[in-house]
């Protein structure tokens, strides 16, 4: 086998670790940012006053309508703020005048989150795969190494041996 062929398959491992090592790294930013926001948020409940319906279209040509609402709260300093979900819901889901927990920044309410918990477990499974890939690289990585040993070992003997048959 030619060595860009070795370096290939000894290089995927470490492609998996790399991989792997990058998606840990935003998962654990997107993690941590939130836990830092939360740190410093205000809690108060916005009102739901409108829907702003959107359609969707799917591969099927098939469309949907989902809404997305519009919501008022009112920050500690006094102002209120109009807000809107950036997550569909379909009618009848939420309504008019139902009340909604909000977490804002007090230096700027347009900075806010509905619910901290969904938020930050949605970056929990980005770092589980992250982990899975890199373990799998890694296990591949030596694999490859243990393979490539084996096989120096019997390049060296199969030398060896037709040495002593030469001499």
């Amino acid at each position: 086998m030619n060595s860009f062929g070795n370096f290939k398959r000894i290089n995927l491992g470490w492609s998996f670790a790399g991989g792997g090592l990058l998606l840990l790294l935003m998962g654990s930013y997107f993690y941590f940012s939130t836990r830092m926001f939360l740190s410093g948020a205000k809690c108060t409940d916005a009102e739901i006053v409108s829907f702003n319906e959107a359609k969707v279209s799917s591969r099927n040509t098939d469309t949907f309508r989902k809404f997305y609402a519009e919501m008022i709260f009112k920050a500690d300093n006094g102002k209120r703020y109009k807000i809107r979900s950036d997550i569909a819901k379909n009618l009848g889901e939420e309504e008019i005048g139902q009340k909604i927990k909000v977490y804002y920044n007090d230096a700027n309410p347009a900075e806010f989150m509905f619910n901290p918990k969904t938020s930050m477990n949605s970056h929990l499974p980005i770092i589980f795969l992250a982990l899975i890939l890199m373990v799998g690289g890694f296990i591949f990585h030596r694999k490859e190494l243990k393979n490539k040993k084996q096989d120096l070992l019997k390049k060296s003997a199969l030398c060896q041996a037709n040495k002593n048959i030469f001499n």
